[in-house]
């Protein structure tokens, strides 16, 4: 049976919802990318699915329909996701999605349509699931993932069910990662800090130390970059985004420094920093930065990420990122 960590509440609430026979067709799980809401989409379709009806609501993973959910090898289980390439979801996966949709089950009781980060759909792909998602058939089950609701299109919105999902505890994470053997003690407080309530980036970096690299070396720039020249930041970014998922490393790494440095300026007694293995360089840059630079980078980056959504070449938007931070910190 798949693993879902800290998210106990949502999990009661379907089993709730279950009991009542009151689970609605079209969902939109939102929170944090890597809080478990692709996992708590699978629990949810063992659940609904799940051949033994006496285990007061909650799948037992062990029968047929449980085992085949959980392995992603039902025919009537279908993942749509982003586009490897641009991270959108494009217009045709959307059709061929609906057109699935009008098919009933062939092996289990419901078939089950899950779309991972419903927030890059485009408008054209969005406006294509609006009637299968008014009006679903029962057979039909739609969860829909983003990381907040309103980066989903409004008309999405209005007709799916929101349910949030809580950020996960550092403390949650850091107990998992020694129990399952990912880091040993040192690492997984670093990690369980910079993963900022995230299992699933938690997850990435235990396996992958190339990504704490590259967020050391992102750091390293961040926390020096008013000693350098436009020149000497594009010389140090050229090789650090390759892909437009480097390029949302990027976004996260900014975004928690840019949270860490609001925090130390608006309370220079602040402990809980997020970037532990950076707290020094980080109390020091917040005390000659003025609040309204920070917001003002924060704007630039919001813009910066909209422009992913255009095939806008990452390393083209990393350089002009960090180049548009240095010019906005050189401005104090």
């Amino acid at each position: 049976m798949i693993e879902v960590v800290g998210q106990n509440e949502v999990l009661e609430l379907f089993s709730k919802l279950a009991i009542k026979d009151k689970i609605p067709n079209s969902l939109l799980f939102t929170g944090l990318r890597g809080v478990g809401k692709f996992s708590s989409a699978i629990w949810l379709s063992c659940l609904v699915n799940c051949e033994n009806s006496d285990l007061n609501s909650r799948p037992c993973g062990r029968c047929p329909h449980c085992r085949k959910i959980s392995q992603l090898n039902s025919v009537d289980i279908h993942v749509v996701e982003p586009d490897q390439t641009t991270l959108n979801l494009k217009i045709d996966q959307i059709r061929e999605l609906v057109s699935e949709s009008t098919s009933a089950p062939y092996e289990l009781k419901k078939r089950i349509f899950i779309v991972k980060n419903a927030e890059r759909m485009t408008d054209e792909a969005g406006n294509s699931i609006l009637k299968i998602l008014e009006e679903p058939p029962k057979y039909l089950l739609f969860i829909l993932t983003a990381s907040d609701s309103s980066s989903v299109l409004p008309t999405i919105y209005s007709r799916c069910s929101e349910i949030k999902f809580r950020d996960i505890p550092k403390d949650i994470i850091f107990d998992w990662l020694l129990k399952n053997k990912m880091a040993e003690e040192d690492d997984a407080k670093l990690i369980s800090s910079i993963s900022f309530g995230s299992i699933g980036t938690a997850e990435e970096y235990a396996k992958d130390p190339k990504k704490l690299e590259k967020r050391i070396s992102f750091l390293d720039i961040l926390t020096n970059i008013e000693k350098y020249s436009s020149f000497e930041i594009s010389a140090k970014t050229s090789n650090l985004c390759t892909c437009i998922a480097d390029f949302f490393v990027i976004n996260t790494v900014i975004s928690l420094w840019l949270r860490d440095l609001m925090a130390v300026s608006a309370c220079r007694e602040f402990e809980d920093i997020v970037n532990i293995d950076f707290a020094d360089q980080i109390r020091k840059q917040a005390m000659s930065i003025p609040i309204t630079s920070l917001f003002a980078i924060s704007e630039l980056l919001k813009e910066t990420v909209k422009k992913t959504f255009f095939n806008v070449n990452p390393s083209f938007l990393s350089d002009n990122l960090f180049r548009g931070i240095s010019l906005i910190l050189s401005n104090n």
